[in-house]
């Protein structure tokens, strides 16, 4: 890999909002209708109310060392932004998590990476706090079809760390774990 597009999904209108989701794609010129599609299944578990948007325009990276070379702009999708549907209850800053695998290792460690979706609706949990079997499967489901429909575009950054250059890895599995993500911020 050389150029890499940063990819930007911003969440409105919920306790702690703005949030910001950051993607990594091949190349200079990303497809957005993967990641509309991705989102898209997930609005029945967003609180209602609560909007995404896909960034329309964003810059190229060099993945070598995090270097901007470029930018890019995308019209090709009639869809760039959704609603949650779930119900006014939710929990601000719990939620799940989707955890991006590459297959790789890089320096003994796995090179993943994590789109945290926060928050999610109450109903969406157990009663023992955990994240419902069915929200669980409907998540994965939809990193799988992401996956599927992004072609090997959807990447993990592994940013450089001296003596070794960084890396845009190709994302090729998903898994969602029924443990709630909690997030933290600096507006705590």
């Amino acid at each position: 890999m050389s150029e890499m597009s940063k990819i930007s999904v911003v969440f409105r209108n919920f306790l702690g909002a703005p949030g910001v989701s950051t993607f990594y794609h091949a190349g200079t010129e990303p497809d957005l209708q993967p990641y509309a599609t991705l989102y898209a299944a997930l609005n029945g578990s967003l609180p209602s109310g609560l909007t995404w948007e896909i960034e329309r325009t964003g810059v190229t990276l060099s993945d070598i060392d995090g270097a901007v070379t470029g930018a890019w702009s995308y019209d090709g999708l009639a869809v760039t932004g959704g609603v949650g549907t779930s119900g006014t209850d939710y929990v601000g800053g719990t939620g799940a998590v989707i955890r991006w695998e590459t297959g790789t290792v890089e320096r003994k460690r796995r090179v993943r990476g994590h789109t945290y979706i926060v928050p999610i609706g109450g109903g969406n949990f157990t009663t023992a706090g955990q994240v419902g079997a069915a929200t669980v499967a409907a998540f994965k489901a939809a990193a799988d079809t992401f996956i599927a429909d992004a072609s090997g575009g959807a990447l993990v950054w592994h940013r450089p760390k001296a003596p070794d250059a960084g890396e845009g890895k190709i994302v090729t599995a998903s898994f969602v774990p029924s443990t709630p993500a909690f997030l933290r911020s600096r507006r705590d």
